[in-house]
């Protein structure tokens, strides 16, 4: 269909709101759909309106959707624009790399029968907000009553979850029985998405979400958190941070730029100096920065800022300590996304105080650990209200640390960007002598029972 349309074949649907005297906005806002540009759109014929739509628009006027020029049985129906897709999602100023997976995974869980809610987890600076808007956009055409997006991080507690919710719908002032009602109104009927950004701080109000979709039947629900809901009907897609380079073949810059995390940084570095280029000269810095950060995405992007004064050598000598240098975000960004260090202090500000000593405990093993020595040398200082096992269950829900069960004991590891940070608060707290005292014991009395299953040749974890 051109841009320009087909102005006979809607033309009824104008005559019929004009002898009414609506305005295109009084007729969007009475069918609830995206605003006047939406209904001039269906009245110069260049798109149909969903069959949702359809429906609402002859129940207003009390006429079939051929009298209003809404079909054209010759020519079948139109695949509806996703312009006219109601709702508001923010547009992303920077393109998503190295997520081709995860976008494919996510938008084929949320358009099956199955899955109506999907949380995207994983750690912190792992960029599952970035991802959830891609796959919402990608999604357009699928949920063509709504896709909405309600940013939940700033919210102090969860009871302003529902009016958050309410908020990001458009919708008006909550009736007199609540801003749940209206929701539950205004989408009972509808196929719409809905993505709630930053639900980890809110997870008490998870019961609401699930209310919402018990009620309203062909809603789905596109949460992120840093740890999961816990619900019934949920399904979980864990984000993880992004491939890194293979330290053990020497880097090809042309094969390097491949690698998801160094075309991360390559992009970011680029966006600040047209002038940086990947180089076999900077090539093994490059790699080795994103190594030593993980493959975080925030990690990546807050330290391309210092290209501009920094060669990637010289940035990764600095990187020895990687806290510090990892500021600078970009003044748009959410607070908690600005630096490293407050991405880390909003999930640790989550956590029972049993589970931050565990969290801090845990910085005095380099490399992976097998639970069993974690158990041992982590319960060494007292004062757990729980046993470490059941702790380590809470961190690896939010994805503080991660374990490898690959058959015999599981083992423990943090990514090197967290552990940094829980080493800190260890020296903090004066537990730091305690617990590597308590690591090095341990070690020891494997050493002198002489099992196999201890620290390696290699140094499989040590005393920090």
């Amino acid at each position: 269909m051109t841009s320009g349309g087909d102005p006979r074949r809607s033309e009824p649907l104008r005559r019929e709101r004009e002898l009414r005297g609506w305005s295109q906005a009084y007729l969007a806002q009475a069918v609830g759909a995206g605003g006047p540009y939406c209904i001039s759109r269906w009245e110069r014929g260049v798109v149909r309106p969903s069959p949702y739509y359809r429906e609402r628009l002859c129940r207003l006027f009390g006429r079939n959707a051929e009298e209003l020029g809404l079909i054209d049985p010759a020519q079948g129906e139109a695949v509806p624009s996703p312009d006219d897709v109601p709702g508001h999602l923010p547009a992303p100023l920077t393109p998503l790399i190295g997520r081709a997976d995860e976008t494919s995974r996510a938008r084929a869980l949320l358009r099956g029968d199955d899955v109506r809610l999907l949380t995207m987890t994983g750690p912190p600076g792992a960029g599952k907000t970035r991802l959830g808007l891609a796959v919402a956009s990608e999604l357009r055409r699928d949920f063509l009553d709504g896709v909405y997006f309600a940013d939940l991080a700033s919210l102090p507690d969860p009871d302003q979850v529902g009016a958050a919710l309410h908020r990001a719908l458009d919708l008006r002032e909550p009736r007199e029985n609540g801003a749940e009602e209206a929701i539950v109104s205004h989408l009972r009927e509808r196929r719409a998405l809905l993505v709630v950004d930053g639900f980890e701080h809110v997870r008490p109000a998870a019961s609401m979400l699930l209310g919402l979709l018990t009620r309203c039947p062909k809603l789905r629900l596109l949460v992120t958190s840093r740890a999961a809901l816990r619900s019934r009907g949920e399904h979980e897609l864990l984000v993880r941070p992004l491939p890194v380079p293979d330290p053990v073949h020497p880097p090809d810059p042309e094969l390097l730029a491949q690698v998801p995390s160094v075309a991360l940084f390559v992009e970011r570095a680029q966006a600040r100096s047209s002038a940086f280029r990947l180089t076999p000269r900077s090539a093994a810095a490059v790699a080795a920065i994103c190594r030593r950060l993980d493959g975080l995405p925030l990690a990546l992007e807050l330290a391309a800022v210092w290209t501009t004064l920094l060669d990637p050598a010289a940035l990764l000598a600095r990187l020895e300590r990687r806290l510090p240098m990892l500021e600078g975000g970009a003044e748009d960004l959410p607070e908690r996304q600005r630096t490293m260090r407050r991405a880390l202090e909003w999930s640790y500000g989550l956590l029972a105080p049993s589970e931050r000593l565990l969290f801090h405990r845990l910085s005095v093993f380099a490399g992976s650990a097998p639970l069993s020595a974690v158990e041992v040398v982590c319960a060494a200082g007292g004062r757990l209200e729980r046993s470490v096992l059941h702790l380590m269950g809470r961190l690896l829900d939010e994805n503080l640390v991660q374990c490898e069960s690959g058959g015999g004991d599981p083992r423990v590891t943090m990514l090197e960007t967290v552990r940094e940070y829980a080493n800190e608060l260890l020296r903090a707290t004066g537990e730091a002598r305690a617990t590597e005292r308590a690591l090095a014991r341990y070690c020891a009395s494997l050493s002198k029972a002489r099992r196999p299953d201890g620290l390696s040749s290699s140094g499989t974890y040590s005393a920090r």
